[in-house]
């Protein structure tokens, strides 16, 4: 089941950072960019977070995980405790585009 434009609007409500904050439709799923690089997947109403040591160290390595689509490597699949609050979840977010920025660096 293809993910709502609602649910869309309410993760981004969430996030409440509009100007570091966009989505973009892929595939008849939505990534996910935070500071202009992909930091999730939001696929079947679910959000699909990058793994990365950053997220890791947030979430540990026990959270749950799974594929965003068939023979797609695992993401983190973040669930209503995180997605609504607003805080932990912006930190995911800060925490998983920050590494991706300083790895595209190396």
């Amino acid at each position: 089941m293809a993910t709502s434009k609602d649910f869309i609007g309410y993760i981004l409500d969430q996030i409440g950072d509009e100007s570091r904050t966009r989505v973009r439709a892929m595939f008849g799923e939505y990534a996910l960019y935070f500071d202009d690089v992909v930091v999730a997947l939001v696929c079947d109403s679910t959000v699909f977070l990058k793994i990365n040591e950053y997220t890791t160290e947030i979430l540990g390595s026990a959270y749950p995980k799974g594929p965003a689509y068939p023979n797609a490597k695992d993401w983190y699949i973040l669930d209503a405790e995180i997605i609504e609050n607003p805080t932990l979840f912006k930190e995911v977010l800060v925490s998983c585009a920050e590494y991706i920025h300083l790895y595209k660096k190396k």
